[in-house]
């Protein structure tokens, strides 16, 4: 996957740190003193689907390190006490070039009760792909569900810079 220059320039930056599992809670303790909680997307336990080829070209991107990377991904909510947020899921595609990001998402019809039970052999998460438009510039034929993700991720706001900021924790796959 490659993009014109000045497509690269229009894309948001995003950044990723690793910290350490026993200074969880000091960020978590920080981040609350200096920024202010995302409202408008509250903590909350993020589920995703991962779709890739049978060869794993995508993992191959990310673990290789490439410049340009792409993700599909199924990806729903759900209250860590309460359940899904949303009953509806959303189908996103991710494409990175270095430090910046392309995100592009559509909603799909596929209960967030239901995905929690599926299995990654279920033919109507490959027809997800199939019922939507995908971003024109991603190859999806022949992708399938490969990888379940699920984490515990905790939203801000920086203040200054209205930049948002989270906090993923507990990733198991």
């Amino acid at each position: 996957m490659t993009l014109p220059a000045d497509q690269i320039e229009t894309l948001e930056f995003e950044r990723k740190y690793l910290i350490p599992h026993e200074c969880i809670a000091a960020a978590i303790g920080c981040l609350g003193a200096y920024c202010r909680t995302d409202e408008r997307f509250p903590a909350s336990e993020v589920h995703s689907i991962y779709f890739d080829t049978p060869g794993l070209r995508l993992l191959q991107e990310k673990s290789d390190g490439d410049l340009y990377k792409t993700k599909v991904r199924l990806r729903w909510y759900e209250d860590p006490e309460a359940g899904p947020v949303e009953s509806t899921s959303f189908l996103e595609v991710k494409r990175r070039v270095g430090a910046r990001r392309l995100k592009w998402r559509r909603r799909v019809d596929l209960e967030a009760a239901w995905l929690s039970q599926a299995r990654l052999t279920e033919t109507r998460l490959r027809a997800a792909l199939d019922r939507i438009e995908i971003d024109p510039t991603v190859a999806v034929a022949g992708l399938r569900p490969v990888l379940v993700v699920k984490y515990l991720r905790h939203r801000w706001v920086d203040p200054v810079t209205g930049a948002r900021v989270c906090l993923d924790r507990s990733i198991s796959v």
